[in-house]
Formats: C-alpha cells, sequence, structure tokens
C-alpha cells in the first residue's frame, strides 16, 4: 500500500486490495501474481500468459477509464467476464470479427467510437464520452487512442493474440476465479 493511503473498501468484499495497485509496475506484479498461481496450478505457461494480459488490462481499464469505486474484485470480475460470449470461442473461424462487450467496450479507446442509438432512433457507431482519468485523453477527440499510449488497450489486443481461441476462453475462467479468490482472501 503506498505510504500515508488506507485500503479502500468494496462493497463486495469488505477491504478492497486493489488499493494497493496503484502504478503501472504495481499492476504488471499484482498480475503476475496472480498469473503465476495458474501457472502453478494448471502448469500451462501459455494459460498463464493469457492470464497475465487480460488481467493488466482488465485492471488498466478499470483504472484509468472508470470511477475509482469500480477498481475493485468486483469490478474485475464483471469487466473480465464481459469476455464471455456462448459460441465465441468455439472455433477460429471469425474469431477476430465477432464482437463481446468486452471488444466494443475496448473499441471506445481504440477507435474513439461506441455502438449506441442516437438521437433519431437509430443505431450506429457514435462518438464516445470516455475520458481517461489521469489525464483527461478523450480517445472520440482523435478517433482513438493511438497504439502504445494506452496499457489497458495495447495489453487488451495482446491479450486477443496471444493464443487460440480455448485458450483465451480458459483465461477468462482462470482469470474471473483468480480475481474472486482475492476478493474472498480479503473479505472483512
Amino acid at each position: 500500500m503506498m505510504a500515508g493511503t488506507a485500503a479502500r473498501t468494496d462493497g463486495c468484499c469488505g477491504r478492497n486490495p486493489m488499493g494497493r495497485v496503484r502504478t503501472d509496475e504495481e499492476l504488471l506484479e499484482f498480475a503476475g501474481r496472480l498469473s503465476g498461481n495458474v501457472l502453478r496450478d494448471r502448469g500451462d505457461a501459455r494459460l498463464a500468459e493469457s492470464c497475465r494480459r487480460l488481467l493488466v488490462a482488465s485492471a488498466a481499464l478499470l483504472r484509468d477509464w472508470f470511477e475509482e469505486e469500480s477498481y475493485s474484485p468486483c469490478g474485475m470480475v464483471a469487466v473480465i467476464s464481459m469476455g464471455l460470449m456462448r459460441g465465441k470461442y468455439d472455433s477460429d473461424a471469425d474469431f477476430m470479427s465477432r464482437s463481446t462487450p468486452l471488444d466494443l467496450l475496448f473499441r471506445q479507446i481504440e477507435r474513439g467510437e461506441k455502438y449506441a442509438r442516437g438521437e433519431d432512433g437509430e443505431w450506429g457507431w457514435r462518438k464516445t464520452r470516455l475520458r481517461r482519468n489521469y489525464d483527461g485523453a478523450r480517445p472520440a477527440e482523435t478517433g482513438g487512442m493511438p497504439w502504445g499510449t494506452d496499457v489497458a488497450s495495447a495489453f487488451y489486443a495482446a491479450w486477443r493474440a496471444s493464443a487460440e481461441p480455448a485458450v483465451l476462453e480458459e483465461s477468462i475462467g482462470a482469470c474471473i476465479g483468480e480475481v474472486s479468490g482475492l476478493g474472498m482472501r480479503h473479505a472483512a
């Protein structure tokens, strides 16, 4: 924990262990510990690396783009769960063209747009209102964040490219299990 700060609480698990993970270095260490558990428990280095990338992407997304209350184990489970979609990971065919709610959330950062209903009642791609917490960057103003300027989207893209669909799906489940366990271990 950072000197002089108290750990925040999280309504779903009491004390919030995410309060101690603030810098990019701390975030990488956090994801490394949890993905290390996956490697130890399952013995699959590729799965563990896929988990590490998804954990970094999800934690950085919450830390950098959402309100502070969302940066918690419950928020992490909610975000990671958005990657689940029946049939999404069932084959390699058309994998990259399918979109989960999590894909669409990252598209707001990467392209500055979201799929929403307009004032005319028609659905389509509209400018996102997302604003990055620490510098006020708005992807909609630049047509998306330039590659490499956002930790969350860079790790998400790396996660998507890290393995075949079955490993990606397995990594979602493993990450949910690790983060859920983290929240339970830190419950008040």
